[in-house]
């Protein structure tokens, strides 16, 4: 639950604000899955191990996983939130992570985004 709320945050963050609810939407359908599929999970891994403490403990493992991967995200503080795809791509591009094959074209609603060629 505490990983979803942050997955929320720091998607307010870094999405652009024309993109903000379809981010949220895959948010909000990823926790969904997740709340299906997690009990099934459970009762395999317990199955599988034959204990429930196994179970718990491979279960932390992956949270403590996910803890040190999120060092690893973008940082946010003190930058503007993008208006616009646009301003996405020229972060990515400032940051090295568009590559420099990279071409430009209009989506459906107008706005640009990188096709890597």
């Amino acid at each position: 639950s505490s990983g979803i709320n942050a997955e929320y945050g720091w998607t307010a963050e870094t999405a652009p604000s024309t993109h903000k609810g379809m981010a949220f939407g895959i948010c909000a359908m990823s926790a969904k899955i997740c709340g299906l599929v997690c009990p099934i999970m459970f009762g395999s891994l317990a199955s599988a191990t034959g204990s429930y403490t196994a179970t718990f403990g491979i279960l932390a493992g992956v949270s403590v996983a996910g803890m040190v991967l999120s060092w690893w995200l973008v940082e946010t503080q003190g930058k503007p939130t993008p208006e616009n795809a646009t301003q996405v791509i020229q972060r990515r591009r400032e940051r090295g992570k568009v590559a420099p094959t990279s071409t430009v074209i209009k989506n459906n609603i107008g706005e640009l985004a990188p096709i890597d060629i």
